[in-house]
């Protein structure tokens, strides 16, 4: 398989952030997520799981392409169950009521129903 083939196949694939709107302050327009990202966060599920953990990823860009990147592969891994919530509740507030206060807080973050519902 050619490489621009493999790419094709992997931003053809649906995926757990599919759909979600990125906007930045210092634009005024939205953006779905980059196709570098999407191809970017689904070769490294692949490489951790045939390569082991230890990879190394360079964007064209530094600062922006690693914060989506990490920001992306977080609520992927959140998605697909790869993370789950490991923290205690505060003593003032029930499993539920906090559990409600993180999902609030993340669903005002991403704003993505499909993501928010696996949390």
């Amino acid at each position: 398989m050619e490489w621009q083939d493999y790419v094709a196949q992997l931003l053809s694939q649906k995926s757990s952030f599919d759909g979600i709107i990125l906007s930045f302050e210092d634009n005024a327009h939205s953006v779905g997520i980059p196709p570098i990202i999407k191809a970017s966060v689904l070769m490294l599920d692949k490489m951790i799981a045939h390569q082991g953990k230890f990879n190394i990823l360079v964007f064209p860009e530094r600062i922006q392409s690693i914060f989506i990147f990490t920001l992306i592969k977080l609520l992927h891994n959140i998605a697909e169950g790869k993370i789950e919530r490991q923290c205690i509740a505060p003593a003032t507030q029930s499993d539920s009521q906090w559990n409600r206060n993180c999902l609030s807080y993340l669903h005002g973050i991403i704003g993505h129903k499909s993501l928010s519902d696996k949390l």
